[in-house]
């Protein structure tokens, strides 16, 4: 990234960065240890809401927009650290998924997407996220890649509520029923 600085973290919590130029900044976090979250980013107290994470690259960014010859202070990185853990079974009944497709599961907490925020099922139809802060998830079915027909449409539609407790593996059934619907084949 050619409009970019880093910053690292003193025995205090601080960081700085300097020389970044006007326009939108990110703040990224790369590689956080398994158990800890991000759980917000605020600037003088106020929450900043577009905060996302990449699994690609396991990193998360949140932008802060820096007016020319601005000096942003207040800028507040909130991390929790949690043990929990949901392990599930995915059951898919009347149908099957396209050949070469798989099924990706998303969690968000408070609705921002966490760390980790996403894992696979695997060929048995089973899934695990691990190291979650404790908490109200929700979590979401996604066909990877996606697809439009009417079936799938409806179960990604549908979230599961799930609590997370530390040191506790949460257990989490799933069935996803492909019956074709209104005559959608």
């Amino acid at each position: 990234m050619g409009n970019s600085g880093s910053g690292q973290i003193d025995d205090a919590g601080r960081f700085q960065v300097v020389g970044l130029p006007p326009g939108r900044g990110s703040i990224l976090i790369q590689r956080a240890p398994l158990g800890f979250a991000l759980l917000r980013v605020e600037r003088d107290g106020i929450e900043v809401k577009n905060i996302s994470y990449h699994p690609k690259d396991e990193t998360w960014s949140g932008g802060i927009e820096l007016k020319p010859g601005e000096q942003v202070g207040g800028v507040r990185v909130v991390l929790g650290y949690g043990t929990g853990s949901i392990r599930g079974q995915v059951r898919i009944i009347n149908g099957e998924l396209r050949p070469g497709s798989r099924l990706q599961l998303v969690a968000r907490r408070n609705q921002n997407v966490v760390f980790p925020s996403t894992t696979w099922v695997d060929a048995r139809g089973q899934f695990l996220f691990k190291g979650l802060v404790p908490g109200e998830y929700q979590l979401q079915v996604m066909p990877q890649p996606y697809i439009s027909d009417r079936a799938i449409r409806d179960f990604m539609t549908k979230s599961y509520k799930v609590t997370v407790i530390n040191d506790i593996e949460t257990p989490l059934a799933i069935e996803i029923d492909l019956s074709h619907k209104d005559g959608y084949n």
